[in-house]
């Protein structure tokens, strides 16, 4: 049944977990370093492709 609360509302729980990354300065640093790493990763393959 508590899942079932959390999966309905989808959007509150994602936003539960944005506001908990973006109000924790050490997870704030962690997503921060992933998301650079796949932007760059990305980059680099699209790169790749267009050559």
């Amino acid at each position: 049944v508590i899942v079932r609360a959390i999966y309905s509302s989808p959007s509150k729980y994602g936003a539960l977990v944005a506001a908990r990354i973006l109000n924790n300065p050490e997870l704030f640093k962690e997503w921060e370093t992933e998301l650079r790493d796949v932007v760059a990763a990305r980059i680099r393959q699209m790169r790749a492709l267009l050559r």
